[in-house]
C-alpha cells in the first residue's frame, strides 16, 4: 500500500476495485480497527479452545472417580466456556459487519451455543454417550475456528470484487 501525498490517514489499496475513489480507499484508521477486530476474535477463540481443553481435562479426572470435579466440570461450562464464547461472537459480528470480513465465524459460533446447551442438557440427563460425543465435536469445530482465525486475512473489498464479476457477466 502506499500513502497517497496530502492525505495522511487515507491509504490507497492497490488491487482494489475499480470505480468510484470511495471503493478504492480506505481509510488507515479502519484499516488498524479491522486488524484489531480480527486480533480480539483470535485471542478469544484461542482462550476458549485453551478451556476447552481445560474442560476435558476437568471431564476425564471426574470419570477416573474424583465426583468433586463434576462441580467444577459444570461451573466451567456455565461461566467461564459460555462467556468466552460470548466475547468471541462480539469481534465475529464486528468483522462481518462494519468490517466487510467472512460472516463465517458469526455463524459457526451461533452453532456452537446450540451444541453447547443441547450437551448441557444431556449432561445434566445422565447422557454420558451422546453428551461425550457432542463434545468431541464441539472441540473439532473449535479447533477449525482457532486455525480458521489465526489463518484469516482479511480483504474489505473482496465482496465488492465479487458483485462487480457478477455484474459484468450478466
Amino acid at each position: 500500500m502506499r500513502q497517497r501525498p496530502g492525505a495522511q490517514d487515507v491509504l490507497q489499496v492497490e488491487g482494489a476495485p475499480s470505480g468510484t475513489g470511495a471503493t478504492s480507499r480506505i481509510t488507515a484508521k479502519s484499516q488498524r480497527w479491522n486488524k484489531q477486530i480480527i486480533l480480539w476474535l483470535r485471542v478469544f477463540l484461542v482462550a476458549y479452545l485453551i478451556d476447552m481443553m481445560v474442560q476435558v481435562g476437568l471431564a476425564a479426572l471426574f470419570i477416573t472417580g474424583d465426583v468433586g470435579l463434576l462441580k467444577w466440570h459444570d461451573n466451567n461450562a456455565n461461566i467461564i466456556l459460555s462467556t468466552l464464547l460470548f466475547f468471541a461472537l462480539i469481534p465475529a459480528i464486528l468483522l462481518w459487519r462494519p468490517a466487510r470480513g467472512s460472516s463465517g465465524p458469526t455463524w459457526w459460533i451461533v452453532v456452537m451455543f446450540l451444541l453447547i446447551e443441547t450437551q448441557k442438557t444431556l449432561g445434566y440427563l445422565r447422557l454420558i454417550g451422546l453428551h461425550i460425543m457432542i463434545g468431541v465435536g464441539i472441540f473439532g469445530l473449535t479447533v477449525g475456528l482457532v486455525v480458521w482465525a489465526v489463518m484469516y486475512k482479511h480483504d474489505p473489498y473482496k465482496r465488492e470484487a465479487k458483485k462487480a464479476a457478477k455484474k459484468a457477466g450478466k
